[in-house]
């Protein structure tokens, strides 16, 4: 999925509640939590989640993560081609 940051198309790399909470040093139940109680219905209809430079949508049962820029050294997947 592309995504648009400070002007630059990037590449951004969706992560399972597993891996992002494993990223964040924390329970996967806290983190799952967290993201149900920041949860909103989107304008597409879809469930998002968006605290703390993080951002989640609910997929079926199941969510997928993306963290910002400010988590990382550098954007995650940035595309070397800006494309």
């Amino acid at each position: 999925m592309r995504a648009y940051e400070g002007g630059e198309n990037i590449l951004v790399k969706w992560l399972t509640v597993d891996e992002a909470a494993a990223f964040l040093n924390t329970n996967p139940i806290a983190f799952r939590a967290r993201l149900r109680r920041c949860a909103r219905r989107a304008r597409d209809g879809g469930v998002e989640a968006n605290f703390d430079g993080i951002r989640a949508k609910k997929l079926g049962a199941s969510w997928r993560v993306a963290f910002s820029s400010q988590w990382t050294t550098e954007p995650i997947g940035k595309n070397p081609r800006g494309q």
